[in-house]
């Protein structure tokens, strides 16, 4: 063995020196440490390769298929270093944490949406259930007022046609009644006797007016009219007629005649009220004549009224025939009988239905009452004869004024009058 060079002894005349032999040993260990060190890059590598996929999947599994609709290339570029791949890990991730938030916000939003939905439709619940006891209750009242609303049915029916055939027969009747041959119109008779009450006093103020005049036979017949009309118009026409007026022969029959005249006078205190609206007066006035009518009290108020009439064409009929003056008396009953009808028909109206008579001193003038009158003659002479001066209302007119808002009053049928001849 060489003392200076041991590596060149040779061992088992393989010809490998000690030297060389550790030398392999040291290569091969280094080797085996740097295919180590390649292993564990490459584990890195595979890991850093593996990572976006992770987070995908982590995405993933927290937001439903939010990773299936979108495509990310994880792989790595060829020659790119681990810092290059990091930084593009890195930032895809960041992307995806954006992406990540944005849906949580909409996810925010989507569940504030569906708070907002469900308060309202609770806040809706209640209205419905509130509506629902709102009908209810107005069942109940439709059940409690049935009668009343049955009846105010009824009382709609009244048309305007109704009312204008109505007044039609009543005027038409009354010309028939101053026609009636038991009524002599040639002559003028003498006033009736006095006996203190108004009708009489205007009875006899009437016949002394008609002495004055030298009028002929068809003259006369309409100034008869004309005082027919005014008697209907103060005992009718001016006046509620709830039909409790009937011939006093009790005492009941006595109370009812006051408890009428106290029923029309405090109408009348309504419509002078002006805290009472006229629809108001109207509803009471309709359910009053309903429950008088559900009484079944017979209209007797007429009789008196033909009582009334009877006594002032008296004097035109004095001598007539027995036969004539009860043939006479009928048609007065008829007269009256469709007056008190045609005007209890307008009361059960809420339409505001009247007969007006015209004043001569407040428009005395026929051009200034065109619309509402018209002519039927000229006292003492023909048509031709005219002058614009109104002698006097031969017949009322029949008008509807609405009490409803905002609803213009028209004349149904005019009134009629007789002019003044010209001088």
């Amino acid at each position: 063995m060489d003392p200076i060079n041991p590596a060149s002894s040779e061992v088992g005349g393989g010809g490998v020196s000690i030297y060389d032999d550790a030398q392999l040993r040291l290569f091969g260990g280094l080797e085996q440490g740097f295919k180590n060190v390649m292993d564990k890059l490459s584990n890195i590598h595979d890991e850093i390769q593996q990572l976006p996929r992770r987070t995908t999947e982590g995405l993933s599994n927290q937001h439903g298929n939010r990773a299936d609709s979108q495509e990310i290339d994880h792989k790595c570029p060829e020659g790119a270093d681990a810092t290059s791949v990091v930084n593009d890990v890195m930032t895809a991730n960041q992307n995806l944490q954006n992406e990540k938030s944005e849906l949580e916000t909409r996810i925010q939003e989507k569940d504030q949406t569906i708070t907002a939905s469900a308060e309202k439709e609770s806040e809706l619940r209640r209205e419905v259930l509130e509506l629902k006891r709102k009908i209810a209750h107005l069942e109940r009242k439709e059940v409690e007022f049935r009668d009343i609303i049955i009846s105010n049915a009824t009382v709609q029916q009244v048309t305007d046609q109704d009312v204008i055939q109505a007044f039609s027969e009543l005027r038409q009747t009354v010309q028939q009644l101053a026609k009636n041959p038991a009524l002599d119109l040639a002559h003028s008779p003498l006033p009736p006797t006095p006996n203190g009450t108004d009708s009489n006093q205007a009875d006899r103020h009437f016949y002394s007016k008609l002495r004055t005049l030298s009028l002929k036979p068809r003259d006369v017949g309409f100034r008869v009219r004309m005082r027919i009309w005014e008697i209907l118009h103060t005992l009718v026409f001016t006046k509620t007629i709830f039909g409790l007026k009937v011939p006093l022969k009790d005492d009941e029959a006595e109370d009812l005649w006051k408890m009428e005249i106290h029923l029309g006078r405090f109408e009348q205190y309504l419509f002078e009220s002006s805290k009472v609206h006229d629809n108001m007066i109207a509803d009471w006035r309709v359910c009053t004549l309903q429950c008088v009518r559900t009484m079944e009290k017979a209209e007797r108020y007429s009789d008196y009224v033909a009582g009334k009439l009877e006594e002032g064409l008296e004097p035109l009929a004095r001598k007539a025939l027995k036969s004539q003056k009860a043939e006479l008396f009928d048609k007065i009953l008829e007269v009256c009988r469709k007056a008190v009808a045609l005007k209890m028909l307008m009361q059960r109206s809420k339409e505001g239905y009247s007969v007006i008579t015209l004043h001569i001193k407040e428009f005395p003038l026929y051009s200034g009452v065109g619309h509402t009158a018209e002519s039927m003659g000229v006292e003492g002479g023909k048509a031709s004869d005219a002058s614009d001066d109104i002698a006097y209302v031969l017949f009322g007119a029949l008008t509807k004024r609405p009490n409803s808002i905002n609803r213009e009053g028209k004349v149904l049928l005019k009134a009629e009058v007789i002019l003044k001849k010209k001088r």
